[in-house]
């Protein structure tokens, strides 16, 4: 292969790429956020229970995209407890018509002092317009038997 040749592969490579990178921003729109935690039990980013969860960031979102975060939710108690979640405090208001947050608790009882995790799951609407940053309070609520 001649010297011309490598160097215009090179050369279209380089350009194929950034023609992609363009096109991928266009389509992309970034979403920024930032929420905090508010629980009556212990909720924690490791199994050890070492590193207390105040704030979760998801990092930077796009449309139609599906966010994880693995935590462990441990009962502080000598008594058994289920939880709840829910959300509060949304900003802008409008943003909970583009975002839904889960989990895959399912209402198991947690037996004192036991350390159980737990998937928070954001999900990004593919129809999101209007919003650069939001923010929402994630409530996790134990109740005790």
């Amino acid at each position: 292969m001649s010297k011309k040749v490598v160097i215009l592969t090179f050369v279209a490579g380089i350009i194929i790429t950034l023609i992609t990178i363009e096109v991928l921003s266009l389509n992309a729109q970034e979403l920024h956020h930032s929420g905090t935690i508010v629980s009556n039990i212990g909720v924690y980013y490791d199994s050890m229970c070492t590193n207390e969860t105040i704030n979760i960031y998801w990092g930077i979102l796009t449309p139609s995209e599906v966010k994880n975060v693995d935590l462990f939710i441990k009962n502080n108690k000598n008594t058994t407890m289920t939880m709840t979640m829910s959300t509060d405090k949304w900003n802008p208001l409008n943003a909970t018509n583009y975002f839904s947050l889960t989990w895959n608790y399912t209402s198991k009882q947690i037996t004192p002092y036991s350390i159980i995790p737990v998937k928070l799951t954001l999900n990004v609407s593919e129809n999101v317009t209007g919003i650069n940053d939001f923010s929402f309070n994630i409530i996790i609520t134990g109740s005790w038997i």
